[in-house]
């Protein structure tokens, strides 16, 4: 593979959607089959910092955006997020999400922004095959690759806030081993407790004009739970800016 092109995405490409709305959400990575012909995806995203979900035209990529698609697992948590946002809507149904998902998700002339913090699709969070693909040293593992790129990302998306100061900005990746990479940027994040939530925790901070807040990945905190955090989230930052 061209290292030139990984380096482009590593320096350059944020994601999905539109930069001037008023909510962020931030994963940990793109995920891929493996199948899949992985330069294009870089080319597709080259020299961007953002672009249309659309614009990725790999099979693997937009089979979630054709007629009748399967809802995808953790679009579903950032939809009911967007929904209960801009809609008031607690509880859609499932076609409402699925075409949510199809038609309005990830959009440049959207009103959210779907970005990752990590930018090399890859498999799960447990594999690794850069390593095959690129003599970068930083690609070299997992470990490498999380320790030395994700502070540089962060640093990348936080110039990104300054400039288009969106309302909300919600990491959703998880605590470790990020927590520390967005302190050292935002300052401390304070934790939130709900009793609406159980055990989950909400840490939030306030970076300029935007709420900043780090969660677990939604698929381990279960869309219920998930409602309510994204509830709170939503509550805090309306009573922040008003």
């Amino acid at each position: 593979m061209n290292d030139q092109l990984i380096i482009n995405r590593i320096e350059k490409f944020l994601g999905y959607g539109n930069l001037k709305s008023d909510i962020w959400l931030i994963g940990i990575e793109e995920g891929f089959k493996g199948d899949e012909n992985i330069d294009k995806r870089l080319e597709y995203s080259y020299n961007k910092e953002v672009i249309d979900i659309l614009e990725m035209k790999t099979s693997d990529h937009l089979q979630w955006f054709i007629q009748n698609a399967h809802i995808q697992a953790t679009y579903k948590y950032l939809i009911r997020t967007l929904l209960l946002k801009f809609e008031n809507k607690s509880n859609p149904d499932k076609e409402y999400v699925r075409n949510y998902q199809i038609n309005r998700l990830g959009r440049l002339s959207g009103n959210h922004a779907l970005l990752e913090l990590l930018p090399l699709p890859n498999k799960s969070k447990n594999s690794w095959e850069w390593d095959k693909l690129s003599t970068l040293p930083e690609l070299q593992t997992r470990e490498a690759y999380t320790r030395i790129i994700t502070p540089k990302r962060i640093e990348l998306i936080n110039k990104k806030i300054r400039i288009f100061q969106p309302a909300i900005v919600i990491y959703y990746c998880g605590f470790f081993p990020y927590k520390p990479y967005l302190e050292q940027i935002y300052g401390t994040l304070k934790e939130i407790k709900d009793p609406t939530f159980g055990n989950e925790i909400i840490l939030h901070t306030k970076y300029m004009s935007t709420n900043i807040f780090l969660t677990r990945f939604p698929l381990y905190s279960g869309r219920g739970i998930w409602d309510c955090m994204s509830k709170k989230m939503i509550e805090i930052s309306n009573k922040k800016s008003g």
